[in-house]
């Protein structure tokens, strides 16, 4: 590394083609604990919740535990979960940011590590909505998830799931002017070396709102360098990922509308259509009925019914006493329905007497909004 030529308290990578040389060996703070002159690569007991679930694991990676879900916070997590079948998506803080930076369906592979692209156009569209909601420009890069409590939520248990940072130092609107000529600079004039952008944005915006975030550079003394310059400094831990607490309220009021659009959003289903066929009268009769799906979810995302992980709609028929079933089947299971698209159910049944009850059908999932049964007056001879 070597010293920003524009602001001597970041350091970057020296690079060879323009000539640089390294000055600075930059480490993270601590000992080398074994004494194999590498430093902090012993993790110890360390480890982060967002790399300890089973999607993407990365084995033996700093900070991803012995095994997925080694941890009682993870494991804690992920029983809430398959406790809770009625969750119908998920909304994360982290890094790991996919409503900013929305996944790319994937092709075929036999292993599913992508967004199915039956469930990309959704997620994207709460992606939008998301950013027109946060109204933030300029995110930071967001990294390759591995072990994400995100991408279980989807890749496994089986639900449309979002991450979001929620919050990051804004850039700096410079004011807009017209250039004249005797404003453009000289062509052999310094350019600004623009490396560790995201550096130079959080010491300026931490100048201007007159916060403390950086620990100026001090000379120590190492145990391991003895006899040579050693320095500690930096940005301040959590300083760059935290918002100020004036911002609080209007975040949280912001993140709240988005949680409700999403809610909002969950499969509704909807009749449409409801008939009794019972010709002249007679002791059979047709049962039809045709919902439709008036969310903006499907009743079960194409990962969801990929891995076996969400209930599916289960439909079934209460017949009052004096009526069988004389075709179809009892129960049984709807194909998951999407957006604005319709499923029709049949039934056929026979009369032994009068009625005095009706048929009643039943449909639902846990995480579909309920719907109330479905009654099928057979009283009349009439068609309803």
């Amino acid at each position: 590394h070597r010293v920003h030529p524009d602001d001597p308290r970041l350091m970057i990578l020296a690079d060879p083609a323009k000539g640089e040389v390294g000055t600075h060996r930059l480490l993270i703070e601590g000992i080398d604990q074994d004494h194999d002159e590498k430093w902090n690569e012993d993790a110890g007991l360390g480890v982060s919740f967002n790399k300890n679930f089973p999607a993407k694991y990365s084995f033996y990676a700093k900070g991803a535990g012995p095994n997925s879900v080694s941890e009682p916070e993870t494991r804690a997590v992920a029983d809430f979960c398959f406790d809770h079948p009625e969750i119908l998506a998920i909304l994360s803080f982290s890094p790991e940011d996919n409503l900013y930076f929305p996944p790319k369906p994937g092709g075929d592979e036999k292993i599913k590590t992508k967004i199915q692209s039956a469930d990309a156009p959704i997620h994207e569209h709460f992606a939008k909505r998301y950013q027109e909601i946060l109204g933030q420009k300029s995110p930071p890069a967001s990294p390759e998830p591995a072990g994400s409590f995100a991408d279980w939520g989807y890749l496994q248990f089986g639900r449309f799931s979002f991450s979001a940072r929620g919050w990051w130092i804004p850039p700096k609107e410079e004011p807009k002017k017209e250039e004249k000529p005797e404003d453009k600079k000289p062509a052999d004039e310094k350019k600004k070396d623009d490396r560790d952008a995201d550096g130079q944005r959080a010491l300026a915006w931490f100048n201007e709102q007159k916060i403390d975030g950086f620990a100026p550079w001090t000379p120590i003394k190492h145990p391991d360098f003895p006899g040579r310059a050693v320095e500690v400094g930096g940005f301040k831990p959590l300083y760059r990922t935290n918002p100020p607490a004036a911002d609080l309220p209007t975040l949280a009021e912001k993140h709240a509308r988005f949680v409700i659009e999403l809610a909002a959003g969950a499969p509704r289903l909807v009749v449409t259509k409801q008939t009794i066929d019972r010709p002249a009268g007679g002791n059979v009769a047709r049962l039809r009925v045709r919902l439709s799906n008036a969310g903006l979810f499907p009743t079960m995302s194409a990962m969801g019914k990929t891995a076996d992980a969400v209930y599916p709609l289960n439909w079934k028929w209460n017949l009052p006493k004096g009526v069988s079933l004389a075709a179809g089947t009892m129960r049984g299971q709807v194909d998951p329905i999407k957006a604005g698209d319709e499923v029709e159910i049949e039934g056929v049944v026979l009369l032994n007497g009068p009625m005095t009850e009706p048929v009643i059908l039943t449909i639902g999932s846990p995480s579909v909004r309920p719907i109330e049964p479905i009654r099928f007056d057979l009283s009349k001879e009439a068609n309803p």
